[in-house]
């Protein structure tokens, strides 16, 4: 593992792009970037982005990404922190063509206050933990790769909560973790696609939408296949979940909470169904709170399902409990997309 220090990379320098560039051109292309960022009260801060895709294995070590609930981790911190005030990537790592990039990012800071954070692409059995992610684009992006976890990180928005420019996290599925995660201030807290994985323990508020599913990078439906949602607890958002394009996923022991502090003024939905899911179970999901504008629970009908000739369940509902404080529906259900959902244990209208 390379000290960063030892060649010259080191806090009081305005922009420390230059230095690392030197010391990434002794290393081979093509093999590994090992880096130690040691912890110096200071971030390091970038000028532009630090592009470390030439290297087939990359690990950036720190020593604590103890930023805080806001990041005061700069200008001063007691752990690591990487810092740049620029549009575009903080960090990127990436080959479009998905050949098999390899990293593991641990106990660092990263904040882009005018762009976005890391940019992972094409790894595979990748790893990001006990990282801060604060950004005013988007905070961890990996549009495709394979077996990614991220894990015990904290995501905060620095710019407007107006998707698609305000992205916690934008993950392509593929046998992927995401563990406990804090998320707060963003237009979309996550917006996922792709074919298989796991989501639990998840802490969302104060964003615009927190999980947006079933939604590809250009904000176009496409499938999130086989995932499993538990342990989600969201606080304070406009919309809580859009289940946009699932199959075969399951949500349990979530809970939603409608609130005045929502960036709007006050939460619209919990959890809205746009009607092109299938095989999916949903619950035991609960909603509380002083309430939701719209309604706790909404259930959409897809054009295929009001042109479908015999209804057939697709999805199914259970043990959900929805409540609305402000006097408004609990449950906004279309008809139609009624007759295309089982109901087990739920507190919906007859």
């Amino acid at each position: 593992m390379i000290d960063v220090t030892t060649h010259g990379v080191t806090p009081d320098l305005p922009d420390c792009l230059p230095k690392l560039q030197e010391l990434l051109a002794t290393l081979l292309p093509g093999k590994q970037a090992i880096l130690y960022f040691p912890a110096l009260g200071l971030p390091y801060r970038l000028g532009s982005t630090l592009d470390l895709s030439a290297f087939r294995y990359l690990c950036l070590q720190g020593d604590g990404a103890c930023a805080g609930e806001s990041g005061e981790a700069v200008p001063h911190c007691f752990g690591t922190a990487i810092s740049g005030n620029f549009a575009g990537d903080l960090i990127r790592y990436a080959d479009p063509s998905f050949s098999s990039l390899k990293c593991d990012i641990a106990d660092v800071y990263f904040q882009n206050g005018k762009g976005n954070g890391l940019h992972l692409e094409g790894t595979t059995s990748s790893t990001v933990e006990k990282c801060q992610i604060d950004a005013a684009g988007i905070g961890l992006n990996s549009p495709n790769g394979k077996s990614l976890a991220i894990r015990d990180c904290r995501f905060n928005g620095l710019g407007a909560k107006i998707a698609p420019n305000s992205i916690a996290l934008q993950v392509w599925m593929n046998n992927a973790t995401l563990s406990n995660l804090s998320i707060a201030g963003w237009g979309e807290g996550m917006r996922l696609c792709g074919m298989s994985g796991v989501v639990d323990g998840i802490w969302a508020e104060v964003n615009a939408i927190a999980l947006r599913l079933g939604v590809n990078p250009d904000g176009a439906k496409e499938i999130l296949g086989r995932c499993r949602f538990a342990g989600l607890s969201l606080e304070a958002n406009d919309i809580g979940i859009i289940l946009a394009s699932l199959q075969a996923c399951t949500i349990q022991e979530a809970h939603i909470m409608g609130t005045t502090n929502a960036p709007s003024g006050q939460s619209q939905i919990g959890i809205v169904d746009r009607g092109s899911s299938s095989e999916c179970i949903y619950g035991p999901i609960s909603t509380s709170g002083n309430g939701f504008n719209v309604a706790a629970v909404v259930l959409e009908a897809s054009d295929a399902m009001r042109k479908a000739t015999l209804p057939v369940q697709t999805n199914k509902w259970q043990w959900v409990t929805a409540e609305n404080a402000l006097g408004k529906p609990p449950w906004q259900i279309d008809p139609v997309a009624k007759m295309f959902t089982e109901f087990d244990h739920c507190n919906q209208p007859q």
